[in-house]
């Protein structure tokens, strides 16, 4: 009800809320009365001011819960990788047959079973402050055992502007505790190997979802492949239709379109990050 009444300052607590809690390492396994809620609330606003959430807002956390438990993964992902500091292994990875990560102090993610834990392994282990976010550390592990999956395309990359190959995920995440570095492991099918310059500027991040940025991975295949890559209109064009009126219910994600849609047009502002 509360929700109902106020959608910017509380959250329904339907299967998909509490799912996507729960990966944030918040359980609601019982109907809470009305000062466990409240409790509850607080909570919520806490992590999201540390950093422990990745929302800011109450609308952008009802939208994301309801989005990532009733949209189907349907669609290849596609990812900007780094092999080590600067693809310093990323030869031994393309002989290898692998891709991987470090943080290897945080053992193996396949008992995490939400951001939290991995955010307290980060925290722990590089001495940050309790409190810290250290939210690109905690994604990057997060996605790189979660979000990734059998099927999605790598594209190697060295610096911000040159590529070194592009390969398919071929395999689940898994630990390897007889290397001696980069333990956090998945199995790839390596389809491409040489040197690429680029026109966009990549993240610096050691991996980041490019899926929805269609004009950065369309260059990456064409610089590789060498011709112009032709797809669908759905793939290579955005439509930014004028007068657009969203309408429904509180708490159904128009503002969260808008806002969307807004840095959509002006430019793709946390690959640059």
């Amino acid at each position: 009800m509360m929700y109902c009444i106020n959608p910017e300052c509380f959250i329904p607590l339907d299967a998909n809320s509490r799912k996507y809690l729960k990966k944030n390492g918040i359980d609601v396994d019982n109907v809470p009365n009305g000062k466990q809620y409240l409790d509850l609330i607080n909570l919520i606003k806490s992590k999201m001011s540390t950093g422990g959430i990745e929302e800011k807002t109450f609308m952008d956390l009802s939208y994301n819960s309801w989005n990532q438990e009733t949209q189907k993964e349907t669609n290849v992902k596609r990812w900007t990788y780094a092999a080590g500091e600067n693809s310093r292994l990323w030869r031994e990875f393309y002989k290898d047959g692998i891709m991987a990560i470090g943080w290897d102090g945080t053992g193996n993610l396949n008992g995490s079973d939400n951001k939290e834990d991995i955010r307290k392994k980060v925290v722990e282990l590089y001495r940050y402050d309790p409190n810290a976010s250290a939210k690109n550390d905690t994604t990057c592990l997060w996605q790189f055992a979660n979000e990734m999956h059998i099927g999605d395309i790598i594209y190697v990359k060295h610096g911000k502007k040159q590529l070194f190959g592009r390969g398919v995920v071929g395999s689940d995440y898994y630990y390897d505790e007889n290397r001696k570095e980069y333990r956090h492991c998945r199995k790839v099918k390596w389809t491409h190997k040489g040197e690429w310059n680029l026109n966009s500027t990549t993240s610096v991040k050691t991996l980041t979802d490019v899926t929805k940025y269609t004009g950065f991975w369309q260059e990456f295949e064409e610089a590789i492949q060498g011709k112009k890559i032709e797809t669908s209109t759905s793939e290579t064009q955005e439509k930014f239709l004028l007068n657009q009126i969203l309408y429904g219910p509180p708490g159904t994600g128009k503002t969260y379109e808008t806002k969307k849609l807004a840095v959509k047009i002006c430019e793709a502002l946390d690959l640059m990050v």
